[in-house]
């Protein structure tokens, strides 16, 4: 490789066509001009190893030195549609902007307004969620993150108490998909569960979908379910799983909440009139 590049280990994130598994990439960068020449997997990131998608990757230089890439505050300054625009400065944005919503406020209450998102794909929704909390209105919030997010998420903080991480797939013995293509969504967990089956030890992939896809393709079983059904497999699982005592007895008891918070009379969970 030539003296006159330099290689730097970045993450892939929503900075960049990316999304927010953030792979390891290796950035080759021109050392006299600064510039991004070409972009390649890092063969040592502990969780990508290497692997990049190929979509993504292919365009990155291009998306970053794009000529229509947004870089300063532009203001209309023409009719709507026109495509007129002039440019301005961060201070004069905000002020501007900051202005008209006190405007709106006043005269119409906090509820008018809305925030509006694309395929956000970062972890600073704390930030955007506080400024909404600040002005009056916290709830009037609507993109693609919290359609698909926010009922995971608080399902996650009802049952263990708080956001739960990825899955040790690495480590697994038996892996269940349900309704999930990370062949095509989530390039950098399917190459993790391929390898887990390419280990050479015994590694179970069960899919649970109406669709043939890659992943019932490669999968031990593939069971195609009708929409919606999949909650009835769950719980068909779980009571065969305490029928056969086919669980981890002392884990359970020692580590979660449930075996003291079902009465046994009735099978069903306590409620706080029961306590």
């Amino acid at each position: 490789m030539s003296e006159e590049i330099i290689v730097k280990k970045i993450g892939c994130h929503s900075g960049e066509p990316g999304c927010w598994c953030r792979c390891g990439l290796l950035a080759y960068v021109d050392k006299k001009t600064g510039r991004l020449l070409k972009v390649t997997g890092n063969p040592e990131h502990p969780v990508s190893r290497g692997f990049v998608c190929e979509e993504r990757i292919r365009h990155m230089v291009d998306f970053i030195y794009h000529p229509g890439q947004l870089l300063y505050p532009l203001k209309r300054v023409g009719e709507r549609g026109s495509g007129q625009w002039q440019r301005i400065s961060w201070t004069q944005a905000l002020d501007e902007i900051a202005a008209k919503m006190r405007e709106l406020i006043d005269k119409y209450g906090p509820e008018c307004i809305a925030f509006v998102e694309g395929t956000y794909r970062t972890d600073l929704y704390w930030a955007r969620s506080r400024f909404a909390f600040a002005i009056g209105n916290p709830g009037n919030i609507t993109s693609p993150g919290t359609v698909c997010s926010t009922c995971d998420v608080s399902m996650q903080y009802c049952i263990y108490g708080a956001n739960t991480h990825t899955p040790d797939i690495a480590n697994s013995k038996c892996i269940v998909l349900d309704s999930r293509h990370p062949s095509e969504s989530l390039p950098v967990q399917w190459n993790v569960i391929m390898r887990r089956r390419q280990s050479g030890e015994e590694v179970h992939l069960i899919v649970l979908d109406p669709r043939f896809t890659e992943e019932a393709r490669v999968a031990d079983y593939w069971l195609q379910l009708r929409p919606g059904t999949d909650a009835g497999v769950f719980l068909a699982w779980l009571y065969v799983m305490l029928e056969e005592n086919l669980y981890d007895k002392k884990f359970v008891e020692r580590w979660s909440n449930g075996p003291l918070l079902l009465r046994t009379d009735r099978d069903w969970w306590l409620t706080e009139k029961d306590i």
